[in-house]
């Protein structure tokens, strides 16, 4: 793999596509935990901005780790995101902000320049291939929207996720803090933002190259690392083995994982007993207890599902089912 620190403007300056894959859960990210930290980081970079030191300090956001696609002759280049999804997101969400509020403002130069970090050039792509950044599913009209009010500011809000929510709040944040009476010029405080946002806030991009494995990496940065619902590894790994075997996915998420276990329900923490975990997490222990024949620790939840389903044959699978008198899960098909 091969890994470089790249700044925002580094990441979307030039023609390019982040892929979100349909199987990583939607967008998590709130105003306490990430949006107002970030906010204010930003706000001490344009702040040091303000005093020319000859020193400046950048942010570091973390990491992404993306897979090139094997690029098409005339397409724009795509990579695929394994992980830093949330990271990608909100940029593109404070960007649009940024560019929203610069517009309405009348700084068009900065809102030119912003609009040009989140969009691809309209002479070369359309539709969903305009975005540099395309959610997964679950997130996608909400995406669409938001970036969309970048420009008319009447798209409806989508209440199961926190898409827009961020996006308004940059954009109240971004306002307020223009009408500090402290701040006289307000063209060029708009234009430090700017420079501090494209130009010090970077990120390690790590590229995978072959024979790099993106399953096990993904599952090295979540399963290993940071905390993701038991439920967001199983679906990614059942699809990226459906998509390693030739399976439709898009077909196989909208028919069969979608109307059942992208509810918000399944997201809700839930009591049982001294155990407070996502209602997904415990349906899957119970249903791994069933299917196993034992108990499953809850901690170890992906780690059974990976190592006692997806490491069946199909014959041990059914074997398994009618051993139980437990049928078949429609909607964790086997792959």
């Amino acid at each position: 793999m091969k890994s470089e620190p790249r700044t925002v403007n580094e990441l979307f300056e030039t023609a390019v596509r982040y892929v979100v894959p349909l199987y990583q859960r939607p967008y998590v990210w709130n105003e306490k935990d990430q949006w107002q930290p970030l906010w204010d980081d930003l706000v001490s970079l344009v702040d040091n901005l303000g005093v020319r030191t000859g020193h400046y300090v950048d942010h570091f956001m973390g990491a992404i780790v993306l897979q090139h696609e094997t690029p098409i002759p005339g397409e724009i280049p795509e990579f695929t995101v394994i992980d830093g999804q949330q990271r990608l997101t909100t940029l593109q969400l404070l960007l649009s902000a940024a560019a929203r509020v610069a517009r309405t403002r009348g700084f068009e130069q900065d809102a030119e320049i912003l609009v040009d970090l989140t969009h691809n050039d309209p002479k070369r792509a359309t539709g969903e291939r305009a975005f540099k950044v395309w959610p997964t599913n679950q997130n996608r009209a909400a995406f669409r929207a938001a970036l969309d009010a970048a420009s008319d500011g009447h798209a409806p809000d989508d209440h199961h996720n926190t898409i827009q929510e961020a996006h308004a709040f940059f954009e109240a944040a971004i306002n307020t803090w223009l009408d500090d009476p402290d701040i006289q010029d307000k063209a060029a405080a708009m234009t430090r933002l700017r420079a501090a946002l494209t130009d010090q806030v970077r990120i390690v991009s790590i590229t995978l190259e072959q024979p790099d494995n993106p399953q096990v990496i993904f599952e090295t940065l979540n399963a290993r690392g940071t905390p993701l619902q038991a439920l967001d590894l199983v679906k990614n790994a059942v699809f990226h083995e459906a998509q390693r075997k030739g399976i439709p996915t898009d077909e196989l998420y909208e028919e069969v994982w979608k109307p059942e276990l992208d509810e918000v329900y399944w997201r809700r923490d839930r009591r049982q007993g001294r155990l407070t975990r996502a209602a997904g997490d415990l349906f899957l222990m119970h249903w791994l207890a069933m299917r196993e024949g034992e108990i499953v620790n809850a901690s170890r939840l992906f780690q059974a599902f990976r190592n006692g389903e997806l490491g069946k044959n199909p014959r041990q699978r059914d074997r398994a089912t009618h051993t139980n008198t437990v049928p078949r899960l429609p909607y964790l098909p086997v792959v």
